[in-house]
Parts: C-alpha cells; structure tokens; sequence
C-alpha cells in the first residue's frame, strides 16, 4: 500500500504518557507515523528510522511522485537502522550522512531455528521418512509461489534438467499462491517435485534438515529472511542477485552461491557442483551454520539498533 488513511489518535495520549526517549518507526505511508514524528520534533525526541527500502523496490518508480515526502522525513530523523547494504544505499542516494545509519540485518527469528535443527540434529534419516521424502538429496524452495516475484518456475527448469543426470534427487516446494498450478502442470513429467503447500514456521526445520540445499529464485525480496533460516539449519544457500540478503549472508563458495536472476541455467550449474561434491555440501552447511551463530544472529541485529539509540542520545 503505497498512503495508509488510517489513524490512531492514541498515539499522541501514548507518547505523552510514556515519556519516551527515543522513537522508532517504520514506514513513512502511516499517518499514525506522520502524527508521531510531529509530536516527537515538538518535543524534541529523538527519532529513528527503520527501514528497509532499496533502490531495486518493485514499486520505485510509484515512490517517486512521493520523493518530497521521504525526503521530509527523512531529514526529521536523527538516526536510521536498515535491513543490510541495500537499504543503507538507498537512505545515503537522499545525501544522508554515513555516520547517521546503522545496518541491523533483517534476520528474524533465527535463534529459534539454530536451536530446533540443533535439536533434530542426528535424525534426519527418521525425519526424512515420516515427511516421505527418502532421497540420496533433497532441494527445497520455501516461500510464496508468485510468478512476477519469486522465480519458481527457473528452479523448477534447472531441477528438470538436473533430474536427468540425478535421478535420486528430490525438489520440495514448501508454500502456497496463485502460481501453484501452473508448477504443478510445468512439472507433471518429471519425478519428485513435491508440493507439501504452507509450512508452519515452527515444523519448517524439519524440512530444511530433510533437504540438503535451500534454493531461493526471486526476482525481488528487499531482505528474504528464510535465506537466515536455512543457513541456520545447516543449509548451502544459492539465492539471486536480486535478493537484497544475498549480499550481506551469502560469501560465495563459503556457503553458498549467489547467481543471477531469471536464469536456471546458472542455478542448474550451481545445483550439480554441489551434487558432484557432496563434501561440499556439507562443508557450505556447517559454514553457514557458523555463520548465523557467530556474525548474522538477533544479538547482532539487536546491537544495531542499540548503536543507533546510543548516538542519537548523546550527539552533541
């Protein structure tokens, strides 16, 4: 939604009564937004901006007609947290100063799956067996199925092609949209495609650990945070340049590759390097693994946002 009408006029009573600090807010369409950033510059509140927009939105050319607005905005804000690289970008093209902006990686909650997979780590075989999904390997795609956005159909072309040198390999296509049939009658000639539709967030480790390598083919995600929750199951990643998290999460050829958009056969190649080497497979795990306990958790998210609180209370 590009203008949200609606209004909470409670938000005035609330900030009057909490007496807070700091603000932190998100979005700039809200006018429930717009009435707290007024409130806060008469008061003098310090105000932070979180935001994960990137100059690659979808919806770019529409935000434009509205560049006085973010620019407004933007200039009311004392500091801004963002979801990775590219939205740092996106806030430094209005000529922000760098030293105002702090990079918090959308990561989710990806302590809770580090400590699932942790967890069923050891039974992947008995957890392969009871979903039905005994193969030698196993992809997995998990997402929205949404032709214009996610790229499905490229995965499913490369698995195809794959198939036909691997035939004890499996795709798990977890998720559910308007694209589900038009997948369903693009794979009909080729074995082991299974659909198993929406996962639960909270039974969704146990398909990343009955698969071996996560695939995400969109065109578009600003920050895709199932590309963390796979790795923090002991996935390689192969994810598109067009993925805003490819850039900051995945090192390519440490656990995992980025590749380019609308194009399967750049995922198809990525796919059997990984087939041929199995080591491989399983070295890009553990590093990704690594990778979310030490560098891409909610600690660090957390101390992003702690950076940005600390500056804007004690700037001069």
């Amino acid at each position: 939604m590009l203008l949200n009408y609606e209004i909470n006029p409670s938000i005035i009573r609330i900030l009057k009564k909490e007496k807070f600090d700091v603000v932190i807010f998100g979005g700039y369409t809200s006018l429930t937004v717009k009435l707290a950033i007024i409130y806060c510059k008469i008061t003098k509140t310090p105000l932070i901006m979180w935001s994960g927009s990137t100059l690659r939105d979808e919806a770019i050319g529409i935000r434009n007609i509205f560049l006085p607005l973010i620019k407004t905005i933007l200039r009311l804000s004392d500091a801004y947290v963002v979801y990775g690289t590219w939205a740092k970008d996106y806030i430094l093209s209005f000529g922000i100063n760098p030293e105002k902006i702090f990079i918090a990686i959308n990561m989710g909650d990806v302590d809770s799956f580090l400590e699932e997979s942790i967890k069923l780590k050891g039974k992947k075989e008995a957890i392969k067996r009871d979903l039905g999904l005994e193969r030698k390997y196993n992809i997995i795609y998990a997402g929205q199925l949404i032709k214009s956005r996610k790229g499905v159909e490229y995965l499913l072309d490369a698995f195809i092609k794959l198939k036909q040198e691997y035939y004890d390999v499996g795709l798990i296509i977890a998720g559910e949209g308007p694209q589900k049939e038009e997948l369903i009658a693009q794979s009909k000639n080729t074995s082991d495609v299974n659909f198993v539709g929406f996962v639960q967030p909270k039974k969704l480790p146990a398909y990343f650990l009955a698969a071996d390598i996560f695939v995400l083919p969109s065109f578009f995600d600003r920050f895709a945070i199932v590309i963390s929750e796979a790795m923090a199951a002991g996935l390689p990643v192969i994810a598109t340049d067009t993925n805003a998290a490819s850039i900051d999460i995945i090192k390519n050829g440490l656990n995992g590759y980025v590749v380019k958009g609308h194009d399967s056969n750049e995922i198809y190649k990525k796919l059997k390097k990984l087939l041929k080497n199995p080591d491989k497979i399983r070295e890009m795990g553990k590093n990704s693994q690594e990778m979310i306990k030490n560098d891409f958790n909610q600690d660090k998210t957390l101390q992003g946002f702690l950076d940005a609180i600390n500056y804007v209370l004690n700037k001069p």
